[in-house]
């Protein structure tokens, strides 16, 4: 080829490029025009020059000139969502529970998104299976926080794995909060820098027995109980306040979880006629124990309290008042481990109608631990859990739970006006079943009366 040839290739070659730069810039041009006209987003700016054309959007810079198109990315970032793990039991016996607490939880980031969400952005709630053991518990915590990012955790569910998981996100430095677990044992420095509790705590459940016993006017009483920690917890702080007020507390007896004779135990508190007996079972063995104790005809006579929730099911009623002839459970007491306030009935609608699943209190503790948490974090104006957990501290907060300030071991206050939890007694008659609340005062309903006369205490 001459080099007139090779002349003549370069012109054709430089022609057709000029060609193919006017039908680009045409059509950009064409585009930027349209989504100019059409667009209700951020608006596009074009601009044709000599040189080429510039579209200037929210997601960058894009030029088109006659050496080739550049496109420029915005250096304007989105902050990334606040991501708060959640562990709870989503398989197994305890996996229906496990769906009530995720699906508070997910109410209250709903609601919170809603509302703008917390320091410019978003929540995002990440859930994880428990599993049935402290190691899938562990497992869990580990995919949490260093495949998915978490800083803050909610969860989990049981006692004993918060303190299987908590070394690992302790050294993390992942702030905690506990809707459900409720071992006082768990709250102790420096373990709970970290960590707060929502859920109403084993000291609780001994506030609600103290106040059963002042109503009913014990001046003894006996503790019988399943033999496990929370319960020896119970027992301790049933040991203080019962010394506070003078009522002597004869004994704590402890049993295996299995057992279902509960004969020895009903005959030592017949012959030894306490005041008033607190019960610590649940499941099985508790209906149990109470078909044995309403059946005989000493102890039936002395007022009795089911700690920690036991007959709250209509239907375990039901079966130990059949297994004594009717009326048996009549009188009996319930401690309730919640605390009911007036935005209570509201939440319970929104969780009827969001999730169509009944009032309970895992839904609301777990509902008040994200909303105190997004409260902690606009508050501190940071991310950093210890900064934090240092506004968490500060929080007074009124919520569908109870009205939470917390002391220096990060448990919420007990007392009237804060965390109280609740105590019914049960009218039955004829096979219709009544829960009446007859503490604390503010919520109360009804007056306790004694099971054996019908009369209302003095």
């Amino acid at each position: 080829m001459t080099r007139l040839d090779r002349g003549r290739a370069r012109t054709a070659i430089t022609t057709a490029v000029l060609a193919l730069i006017i039908i680009v810039v045409l059509v950009v041009a064409g585009i930027g025009a349209y989504f100019l006209l059409t667009s209700t987003s951020t608006p596009t700016t074009t601009t044709v020059t000599s040189t080429g054309i510039t579209t200037v959007t929210s997601t960058g810079i894009t030029t088109v000139t006659s050496t080739g198109i550049t496109t420029v990315t915005s250096t304007a970032t989105v902050k990334s969502p606040i991501k708060v793990g959640l562990i709870t039991e989503l398989s197994g016996p305890y996996a229906s529970d496990g769906g009530l607490i995720t699906d508070g939880a997910q109410l209250a980031v709903s609601q919170i998104n809603a509302n703008g969400g917390v320091l410019g952005t978003t929540l995002q709630l990440i859930v994880q299976d428990e599993g049935s053991s402290t190691t899938s518990t562990v497992t869990a915590a580990q995919i949490l926080v260093a495949q998915d990012g978490v800083s803050f955790l909610s969860g989990p569910f049981f006692s004993g794995d918060v303190s299987s998981e908590l070394p690992f996100t302790n050294s993390h430095n992942v702030l905690q909060v506990l809707s459900v677990a409720s071992g006082n044992f768990l709250m102790v420095s420096p373990q709970n820098k970290l960590l707060y509790m929502v859920s109403f705590p084993d000291s609780g459940e001994a506030f609600v027995a103290e106040n059963f016993l002042l109503q009913v006017h014990a001046t003894s009483a006996m503790y019988e109980a399943e033999d496990y920690q929370y319960t020896h917890e119970d027992a301790s702080f049933l040991a203080n306040f019962t010394a506070a007020h003078g009522i002597n507390l004869i004994s704590s007896d402890f049993y295996p979880g299995d057992e279902s004779d509960y004969s020895a135990a009903i005959n030592k508190i017949a012959t030894t006629m306490p005041s008033a007996v607190v019960v610590g079972m649940s499941g099985v063995n508790g209906v149990d124990f109470m078909e044995q104790y309403l059946a005989n005809p000493v102890t039936s006579k002395i007022p009795v309290e089911m700690v920690g929730g036991l007959l709250q099911n209509v239907a375990e009623v039901q079966t130990v008042d059949a297994s004594v002839g009717g009326n048996g459970a009549n009188g009996v007491f319930l401690g309730y481990d919640f605390t009911i306030t007036n935005k209570t009935a509201a939440l319970n609608s929104q969780l009827e109608t969001t999730y169509g699943i009944p009032a309970n209190e895992y839904s609301a503790q777990s509902y008040d631990a994200i909303q105190m948490l997004a409260l902690a974090i606009q508050a501190a104006g940071s991310t950093n859990t210890t900064q934090v957990a240092n506004a968490f501290a500060a929080i007074h907060y009124f919520g569908p739970s109870g009205n939470y300030a917390f002391e220096p071991d990060h448990i919420g206050t007990l007392g009237v006006g804060f965390l109280t939890g609740n105590l019914e007694q049960l009218t039955v008659t004829g096979g219709s079943i009544h829960y009446s609340i007859v503490w604390p005062p503010n919520l109360a309903n009804a007056t306790a009366f004694n099971p054996s006369t019908g009369q209302p205490y003095s």
